[in-house]
């Protein structure tokens, strides 16, 4: 992560998980996010989707997506 962005506020909410394998797992969510950016200040909403997949064990983000919520 970036050391130039500081959260003033991240809420995470709305989890829904999609077994697609016995291994993978595709987990969507909704991102409420404000704070700074290089001093700038920035407020997100967004619809997040990341798929982990089971390997050795552990499980592992091998994919990330974030799509701008629409009002």
């Amino acid at each position: 992560m970036d050391a130039n962005i500081q959260f003033e506020q991240c809420d995470l909410s709305g989890f829904d998980i999609h077994y697609v394998a016995e291994n993978a797992v595709l987990i969507t969510y909704l991102v409420k996010a404000s704070g700074l950016d290089h001093g700038k200040a920035f407020q997100l909403d967004s619809h997040a989707s990341s798929l982990w997949i089971k390997r050795d064990g552990k499980w592992l983000n091998v994919f990330y997506q974030a799509t701008p919520a629409t009002q």
